[in-house]
């Protein structure tokens, strides 16, 4: 998979499933979904209003014909980053198996609160989960608590 140039309506299907899933919450909204083969493919703010919200988080979507988790794993090899500084933010990756219509995710930089300080951890291998409501859930929920953590650190007292 990671190797081969997938049919144009993999990668297509695999971004629709995702805007699918995610709008389903009212309280999320698609800042930025990518127009270009570059770049990040969505951003996904949390709040659901419009307005001024930065409280958001990265989703790269990798469409694919396989349930496998070895070859999930290489085809998102290379969002594994090789100098975690240029992550700034939550970041996962979305495997849609468009064949089986399943779906799995994996944190490249997973937020983390310790010490009531926001932390992101970047795992070298991707440790694929189930995707549904519940994970997507606790995705989003992983995301809030990491952002309140930020504004308290970043508000002066």
């Amino acid at each position: 998979m990671a190797t081969e140039k997938l049919p144009w309506f993999v990668t297509e299907r695999s971004e629709i499933l995702t805007t699918l899933l995610v709008t389903e919450r009212p309280d999320l909204r698609l800042l930025h979904r990518r127009e270009r083969e570059d770049g990040v493919d969505f951003v996904v703010g949390l709040g659901g209003a419009a307005g001024l919200d930065t409280r958001m988080f990265v989703i790269q979507v990798r469409g694919t014909t396989t349930s496998d988790p070895d070859e999930c794993r290489r085809a998102v090899d290379h969002l594994i980053p090789g100098d975690p500084a240029a992550i700034f933010g939550p970041t996962c990756v979305f495997v849609i198996d468009v064949r089986d219509n399943r779906h799995f995710y994996a944190w490249v930089a997973a937020p983390a609160v310790e010490r009531g300080r926001p932390v992101l951890r970047f795992p070298e291998v991707p440790d694929f989960q189930p995707l549904d409501r519940a994970a997507l859930d606790q995705i989003v929920d992983r995301v809030a608590g990491w952002h309140a953590a930020l504004a308290r650190v970043l508000q002066p007292a």
